[in-house]
């Protein structure tokens, strides 16, 4: 059966809920700014569904491509994701609130050269702004993309700054698991093309051969104050100052982390493995 990228008005309203919204914001600049701030606070960029996924040898299209799938997860289990999967349950939240929202794709950790997109995001065109937000840089502020200019943001912790290369953005912007900037280049020219759900369910289907994200739990989450990244066994906590503390983590301490810290369901936990011998930062 055939993919679809529909989500139920019922479900988008869980999900306001969900992400502590208590009424669908207004279709300008403000109200875009409140839902992304929103989504970021509460939302985490992980690939615990993933891991289970693979961890149950379960077949089939990898969890959460559907944003029905991905939104009703974050719901009961407060899972996210990993870029395909979060990036359009994001779009389906900012589309079916009634956003012009497009999806878009570029590369991460560049100048690596690759072929094909390896990063799903989300633009928005608004009172004659392109704005972009990502459910993986996670900065709480609409990145502001004008042809030809560079721009930055200034929220705490994750500052980020666009730059003008060629004929697209480059955009760097801080982890939640150190303090070395990640660059991530938009296919271009400017944002590129708008993607369909059939090329967002090809890019997913790709990472289950290789992946940052196959072998090993990762998961961050803005907190009040910092963010905390678990990732290689670790949990990572960076503070208001930027400052970063790392501890080693046993699975006991772990599943109490994901369902204290993170906000994880006790099922979901449970069924999440042990680390595999890849690694899961980059």
């Amino acid at each position: 059966m055939a993919m679809t990228d529909a989500v139920e008005p019922d479900l988008l309203d869980e999900v306001l809920e969900k992400i502590g919204l208590s009424e669908r914001p207004e279709l300008d600049v403000e109200g875009l700014s409140t839902a992304y701030n929103a989504w970021c606070e509460s939302v985490s960029f992980d690939n615990v569904q993933k891991r289970v996924y693979m961890g149950e040898n379960r077949t089939g299209p990898l969890p959460g491509i559907e944003p029905s799938e991905f939104l009703q997860n974050l719901v009961t289990h407060g899972t996210g994701g990993t870029c395909w999967p979060s990036s359009n349950g994001l779009w389906a939240l900012m589309h079916g609130l009634g956003f012009d929202a497009h999806r878009v794709s570029g590369n991460m950790i560049v100048p690596v050269p690759l072929e094909e997109p390896n990063h799903g995001s989300t633009v928005v065109y608004i009172e004659g702004q392109t704005l972009m937000v990502d459910s993986s840089i996670l900065n709480h502020v609409p990145i502001s993309l004008v042809e030809g200019e560079d721009s930055s943001t200034d929220f705490p912790l994750n500052e980020t700054q666009t730059e003008w290369v060629g004929d697209t953005w480059q955009v760097h912007w801080l982890p939640g698991h150190g303090r070395d900037e990640i660059v991530m280049k938009l296919d271009g020219p400017g944002v590129g093309e708008s993607r369909d759900m059939e090329f967002w369910a090809h890019r997913s289907d790709v990472s289950r051969g290789s992946s940052l994200f196959n072998d090993a739990l990762y998961i961050r989450k803005s907190v009040p104050g910092g963010v905390r990244t678990i990732g290689r066994g670790a949990l990572i906590s960076i503070g208001a100052g930027g400052e970063v503390e790392m501890a080693e983590l046993d699975h006991e301490t772990r599943d109490r982390e994901l369902i204290e810290t993170f906000g994880l369901s006790e099922e979901i936990v449970a069924r999440t493995p042990p680390d595999g011998e890849g690694f899961a930062l980059g």
